[in-house]
């Protein structure tokens, strides 16, 4: 097997690991220690940013800053940030802080998957304008699993 492949395969496997770790830590942070979701997710989405921030500047010799340059990079950043990272994450503690880490875990893991799928399959839609089986099956399932209880 091809070792990037390899690697692939482990960081998928520990990257579910460590999400599932995640709901069973943070069950406990809501229950045992009466910490509330918006500061979890504050604290957790900043100190994460600021560890792959420094990783990018010091291991990839990246420039980190230069995103700020474009108008364009900026908005899409700012979008993604609260659209994107901030919903899901508020979405999935919540589920876990008013129910439980099992129940949660899967319906939560269903709904912040599946919501990545529209803005891939827009850009395909724009790019080949055409709809695929793929991109129907993921419209219905996001339909019918937001009409549901």
């Amino acid at each position: 097997m091809n070792k990037v492949i390899l690697k692939g395969f482990v960081l998928a496997i520990m990257a579910a690991i460590f999400w599932g770790i995640s709901g069973t830590f943070g069950q406990f942070l809501f229950q045992e220690r009466g910490v509330n979701v918006e500061w979890l997710i504050t604290v957790r989405m900043l100190v994460s940013g600021i560890i792959l921030l420094i990783y990018a500047r010091f291991y990839e010799k990246a420039a980190v800053f230069k995103i700020w340059y474009s108008k364009k990079d900026v908005i899409q950043l700012l979008v993604f940030s609260i659209a994107g990272m901030l919903s899901v994450q508020y979405t999935y503690f919540a589920a876990i802080k008013h129910s439980n880490a099992g129940n949660s875990n899967h319906t939560a893991v269903l709904r912040s998957y599946h919501d990545r799928c529209f803005p891939s399959f827009k850009i395909q839609e724009n790019a080949r304008n055409k709809r695929n089986t793929s991109h129907i099956a993921c419209r219905n399932w996001n339909f019918a699993s937001r009409n549901t209880r």
